[in-house]
């Protein structure tokens, strides 16, 4: 399973790629600094599950899952 983590604070953004890594052996975790990075690398692999920041500069969280779910419909979010 593929998991896109957003967030534009680096730190949380961190903070949330621990937590994730035990399940790295099990699910494919990416992270990225905004919705727009996310959209571009999910032009190649689409994400299964998205866990995103709301308020980001640019593009906010909820356009971001708008346009990935345009990618992958059945895609889950948190």
């Amino acid at each position: 399973m593929k998991i896109f983590l957003i967030e534009d604070e680096i730190l949380a953004l961190e903070e949330l790629a621990d937590t994730l890594q035990a399940y790295s052996g099990e699910h494919n975790v990416r992270c990225f600094e905004s919705g727009e990075e996310a959209i571009d690398h999910a032009q190649k692999e689409a994400p299964d599950i998205l866990i995103s920041d709301i308020r980001m500069p640019g593009l906010n969280g909820l356009d971001t899952l708008q346009k990935l779910m345009q990618i992958n419909p059945q895609l889950q979010a948190v």
